[in-house]
């Protein structure tokens, strides 16, 4: 079976990613600059500069696209990859991968030829992290997009995708509109946001994986908890224990502490969490709280209640400028197929049995689907 590269409905067999790393690759050896700097269009060209990057064992800075284009590392610290963080509470951070960490030391050499398909932004780390992966195992690598369950016309199973929630909620949508089975998938991985058992049981039902896997990390600590037992948030028991991977999770008071590796101290993530039953749920994120009249409010919190009302696929909040109080928290929301716009009274209701006043959308509309950030999460501009 011949192995692709495809994304955008081409075909790249893989000599001519070979072709274009030799290129890239020869070029950088003329080069004198310290880096090998690339500002990548496209998924295949990340592909071909981690293989020339790796080929080369050289420093591999990947820029993010414009408006976030950065300045360059101003150090050098040996043999890997320089990726951007997503920019969500912030400008942009160049943060240093080594090789070692990226690709697996043991090739995975299978017979048969498998496909991972990856919904994370290329440039991104987890989109790094998975091309990696894929290269790894010798697999095809195709590049979706939420659109793909509608638009896709290859039947070919996956042998595992990974995206974003916000990616997995969309693909939901398109899944819903497309009106045709859609591709089979082995195995379902996402992170970068908080997941509930509402979007499970959407992936669950629509795409009816062997398995849905969800990573707790962050660009600067790696990917670092995985969690297999198709429940919304992390296990409570399973805090402070070590994985296999070496990696563990905590909670301080309302903060998820994350440590990648054994021997490496636990380090907080930016995220804000609670504690329902035996799970440990995320709340919220430093810097992206709306300021209401004084109250800070955290759109992931209001957005995990609306979700939870049985007509809702998707929800997002964000804030509405006010002159009164300066900001008021507003919400988008995806129904369900099926159901109409004689929901939004049951779900104002919803939303003011389960909310405070300060959290409650003065606006909420309903929308067809989300626009998502460069990085594949929520856009809340």
């Amino acid at each position: 079976m011949t192995r692709y590269l495809i994304e955008s409905g081409c075909y790249w067999d893989w000599s001519e990613v070979s072709r274009r790393t030799e290129e890239l690759a020869a070029d950088a050896r003329h080069g004198d600059e310290r880096f090998l700097t690339v500002t990548p269009a496209s998924g295949f060209d990340v592909v071909v500069a981690l293989v020339a990057g790796f080929t080369l064992e050289c420093e591999l800075v990947i820029q993010p696209p414009p408006p976030y284009h950065s300045q360059l590392p101003d150090r050098s610290v040996g043999p890997g990859v320089w990726i951007y963080t997503s920019g969500t509470t912030g400008s942009p951070k160049s943060v240093h991968w080594p090789w070692r960490r990226l690709f697996p030391l043991k090739h995975n050499e299978v017979g048969d030829i498998k496909r991972w398909g990856i919904g994370y932004a290329p440039a991104s780390f987890a989109g790094v992290s998975a091309i990696c992966q894929a290269l790894s195992s010798s697999a095809s690598v195709e590049f979706l997009t939420p659109a793909w369950p509608s638009t896709r016309t290859d039947r070919h199973p996956l042998t595992i995708a990974v995206g974003t929630p916000t990616f997995w909620r969309m693909a939901c949508v398109h899944a819903f509109r497309g009106y045709k089975e859609p591709a089979k998938i082995d195995v379902i991985s996402m992170g970068g946001e908080p997941v509930d058992d509402t979007l499970l049981s959407a992936v669950r039902n629509t795409f009816h994986p062997h398995r849905i896997k969800q990573i707790f990390g962050a660009t600067e600590l790696g990917a670092g908890i995985h969690i297999d037992d198709e429940r919304g948030g992390l296990p409570l028991d399973a805090a402070g224990q070590r994985q296999s991977s070496g990696a563990a999770f905590d909670v301080l008071a309302d903060r998820l502490l994350l440590s990648p590796s054994v021997g490496l101290p636990y380090v907080e993530t930016g995220d804000f969490v609670e504690i329902v039953g035996d799970r440990v749920f995320v709340t919220g994120r430093r810097g992206l709280s709306i300021n209401v009249g004084g109250t800070k409010v955290s759109p992931q919190a209001v957005e995990r209640v609306l979700q939870e009302h049985p007509s809702v696929l998707a929800a997002r909040a964000y804030a509405w400028r006010s002159p009164v109080v300066g900001s008021v928290v507003a919400a988008d929301v995806v129904l369900v197929p099926g159901k109409t716009e004689d929901c939004r009274r049951d779900l104002r209701a919803f939303a003011e049995a389960h909310l405070a006043p300060a959290e409650l959308p003065r606006r909420i509309r309903i929308v067809e689907e989300f626009v998502s950030s460069a990085a594949g999460k929520v856009l809340r501009s």
